[in-house]
């Protein structure tokens, strides 16, 4: 996903690891009136806020669009609210909504299994059919024709009828190479889907204390090497890095990077913590 030509804030508390707040079901350690002064502060409403959030965290991938006044909260405060969408997220976790919610999103999104591969018969069978259809659509066709276009057909239709006759043979060329092509389809598709099931598996974990570790480490570990001192230049009216290395960065880097160092040392040993627990 892109982000640089979008209004967002992915909370780099987590970084690919949001998830949703259910605010009004959310325990009574927080108050309605600070999640809703959070939101006014993002300029999110409850239910964009909630829904971002939730798809984040469950699927891995930052979805955090239209918070239109994320840049213009006091740095002073960011940390702040930081720690307080934490502390609901930390929370929101461990809900039966979360969990039922992750368990359908784990469902919907394993990989299929490849169709198995077709026979030498069933290909044969295929091919029979298909051309025994085109022989009657042909004749029937034929029957409306003048007596010019129907001589002109007969070839054709003799030719077909050649050929339904040779599929019928055991040794049949043609039904060889369809029976090696689908070989060849099915190998290459069972390799995908072996890799694409792995994916799944490290991705989607069916414990859902896995699926918050791997968050929460790739949080930790991508937070770890930004450079919250790296010089900023203007070029062409925007801000960019004046090493070239970290402008080629991806966009969690840098959104790490802007929410500031503060926002990281206050938000660290709160993961650290989760982690520990889990």
């Amino acid at each position: 996903m892109k982000f640089r030509n979008s209004p967002f804030i992915r909370f780099s508390f987590l970084g690919l690891a949001s998830s949703l707040i259910i605010l009004h079901q959310i325990t009574s350690a927080y108050s309605n009136k600070i999640a809703e002064t959070i939101w006014q502060q993002l300029g999110l409403s409850q239910q964009q806020g909630t829904d971002q959030i939730r798809h984040s965290f469950a699927t891995g991938y930052s979805n955090f669009y239209g918070a239109r006044n994320a840049k213009n909260i006091a740095l002073g405060n960011r940390t702040a609210v930081a720690k307080n969408l934490f502390l609901f997220t930390k929370t929101y976790i461990s809900s039966a909504e979360f969990k039922n919610y992750y368990a359908k999103e784990r469902t919907a999104s394993r990989p299929m299994e490849p169709s198995p591969a077709k026979s030498k018969e069933d290909i044969r069978r295929d091919l029979i059919a298909d051309t025994e259809k085109n022989i009657r659509d042909a004749e029937k066709a034929m029957a409306n024709m003048s007596a010019d276009l129907k001589k002109a057909m007969l070839p054709a239709v003799a030719d077909a009828k050649k050929q339904l006759e040779e599929y019928k043979k055991p040794d049949n060329k043609i039904v060889e190479i369809h029976f090696q092509g689908e070989q060849s389809r099915y190998k290459m598709d069972a390799e995908k889907y072996e890799k694409d099931l792995l994916f799944w598996q490290n991705n989607y974990p069916e414990d859902i204390r896995q699926l918050i570790k791997n968050r929460l480490e790739k949080y930790l570990s991508l937070a770890a090497t930004v450079d919250f001192e790296a010089e900023l230049i203007l070029k062409n009216g925007k801000k960019k890095f004046a090493n070239p290395v970290y402008e080629s960065k991806h966009s969690d880097w840098k959104t790490i990077f802007r929410a500031g160092k503060d926002v990281y040392q206050t938000v660290k040993p709160l993961a650290e913590e989760w982690l520990r627990m889990l």
